[in-house]
């Protein structure tokens, strides 16, 4: 048997795809599982919706949008997903600190009129590390929640 040495370059080589195998992350792959579960349970309820991807730098990964879906959903999906990676909480979570009397009270109106207080937002979380946000918007308030929440059983969320 010969013995090889190891160079400098194979072993970070070797470091690099040990790193890259165990560290999951939000790519368009997980992405795309993602909006066709949500889309998936949308349509098991005859909900047309748009499901928004951001990655942990707000930055849109995927945007899929229903046949027949309300336009205006588009920007709301966006900005629930924004929201819940801004502030690393359900968006539903936020409508009573956003209220009158709220703690958060006209928090909505930060951030350039990106923050949605309503359900359909939730930040994606793998190994309890943030790695981007979700949102739907289509339905009720409570229909994109039941969508979102769906969607994200494909992944452990903490």
């Amino acid at each position: 048997m010969e013995n090889k040495k190891l160079t400098s370059e194979a072993l970070l080589k070797s470091i690099l795809e040990i790193s890259c195998e165990n560290n999951q992350n939000l790519n368009l792959s997980l992405a795309n599982k993602l909006a066709r579960r949500a889309i998936k349970k949308a349509e098991s309820i005859n909900v047309k919706i748009v499901v928004s991807i951001l990655d942990s730098g707000g930055n849109l990964i995927l945007l899929n949008r229903m046949d027949n879906s309300f336009l205006g959903s588009i920007d709301v999906s966006i900005n629930k997903a924004y929201t819940a990676l801004s502030f690393n909480i359900p968006t539903h979570l936020l409508k009573k600190l956003v209220e009158p009397n709220g703690e958060l009270y006209t928090l909505e109106n930060s951030n350039n009129g990106r923050i949605i207080a309503f359900g359909g937002g939730y930040p994606i979380k793998i190994n309890k590390e943030l790695l981007g946000g979700i949102g739907i918007s289509g339905g009720t308030a409570k229909e994109d929640t039941e969508i979102v929440e769906y969607a994200l059983e494909i992944i452990k969320t903490e």
